[in-house]
């Protein structure tokens, strides 16, 4: 979740405020295809380039897809339009940005299968894809605009995968909605949910990541969570739970017993999560092959802006991550460039990405790569 300027803050007693980020340029490289990239063509680019001048504080990169919320508080979409997901009222492919309404309070996006956007007054948002009632609109009726879920005001934020999402309202509650089949909604049951349901009773859940049947979440405590899709094969990789053939879970289980945990991101392969101490943690199939965390290096600089670049296969998984000296950091397949290296060479360990020490975001998926910094 964004800290930053109180631009547009919303604060609700006893939790968490609603905070716009820190404003800067939009940089974007990888794969293009459908335009996910945002830059008005389907070219694929193996290093950085900055996109127009205007000043954004928020990006996701998902699924063929893209979006964003300027500095003025508008959203804008781009990318594959199936289902209606880019919110501009068609399901058209556009591969420059397209602003979504004119209000100008909009606070973060999540894009899957289905979109997902908080405004600054705390009112919750989405539009797509909506088989299973991922949308939370208590219905499986798919939209090609923005709808409210619910008239609730504390919605702080949100992160989707293909059939499902989880919420963090202000008051530090999880919620889930969506697709269920394998326990990835949390709520005990592999039932799906057209409306949020409340996960647990935990009132202080900060950190929130969805892979494709898998959800994460890292409590103010410092413990870190998994729940639904163990996983195939001998190892239960997904979860991290270091347990040999281990079955789905459908309630949030407690990965070990450390209270260190900062923040998590979550992909199809394989898992990323940082400690308080900056050290570097991953588990899943592509990297390690590890079913428990597993320290990435030595480095102790690491922040919370990771990002475990959701692969639709696994050759296009890679990972991101910036440090605390501003610099961003990437590794593993990059077929379409999608490292930022200037080649499409595989790297198994992190590479620093250029020379910047400005970058404050990055978000990948699916071999496309956006992140905020200023040159």
């Amino acid at each position: 979740m964004p800290i930053g300027s109180d631009k547009g803050s919303f604060i609700k007693p006893g939790f968490l405020p609603l905070t716009v980020g820190p404003s800067s340029k939009r940089f974007i490289w990888g794969s293009n295809v459908t335009g996910r990239l945002g830059d008005g063509t389907t070219t694929n680019y193996s290093s950085p380039i900055q996109v127009g001048t205007d000043t954004w504080t928020h990006l996701e990169s998902m699924y063929n897809a893209g979006g964003g919320v300027k500095e003025a508080g508008t959203l804008w979409m781009w990318g594959a339009g199936a289902s209606g997901r880019l919110g501009n009222g068609t399901t058209t492919n556009i591969s420059t940005p397209v602003q979504i309404g004119a209000l100008t309070n909009w606070l973060n996006v999540s894009c899957g299968y289905s979109t997902y956007a908080v405004k600054t007054d705390g009112t919750l948002w989405s539009w797509g894809y909506n088989l299973h009632g991922q949308l939370g609109t208590s219905n499986t009726t798919s939209y090609s605009s923005p709808v409210q879920v619910g008239a609730l005001t504390n919605w702080l934020s949100t992160a989707s995968s293909y059939q499902f999402a989880l919420a963090i309202k202000t008051d530090g509650t999880l919620w889930a909605m969506g697709n269920n089949t394998r326990g990835q909604l949390g709520d005990g049951t592999t039932t799906a949910r057209n409306s949020p349901v409340q996960i647990g009773s935990f009132t202080d859940w900060l950190s929130i990541a969805c892979g494709q049947y898998t959800s994460f979440g890292v409590r103010s405590n410092g413990t870190m969570y998994s729940w639904g899709f163990s996983g195939t094969g001998q190892f239960a990789p997904n979860l991290g739970q270091s347990r040999s053939g281990a079955p789905n879970s459908s309630a949030p289980t407690q990965i070990g017993a450390l209270t260190t945990w900062l923040a998590v991101s979550a992909g199809n392969y394989n898992m990323l999560a940082v400690k308080t101490d900056g050290t570097l943690w991953t588990w899943g199939y592509v990297f390690s092959g590890a079913n428990s965390p597993v320290q990435v290096g030595s480095a102790t600089t690491w922040t919370n802006k990771i990002s475990a670049g959701d692969g639709g296969t696994a050759s296009t998984t890679m990972m991101a991550g910036i440090q605390s000296d501003g610099t961003l950091w990437t590794w593993g397949f990059n077929e379409s460039g999608q490292l930022g290296l200037g080649d499409t060479v595989y790297r198994s360990s992190p590479i620093q990405v250029g020379a910047l020490t400005t970058w404050t975001s990055v978000s990948a998926a699916l071999g496309a790569v956006q992140a905020l910094g200023t040159a």
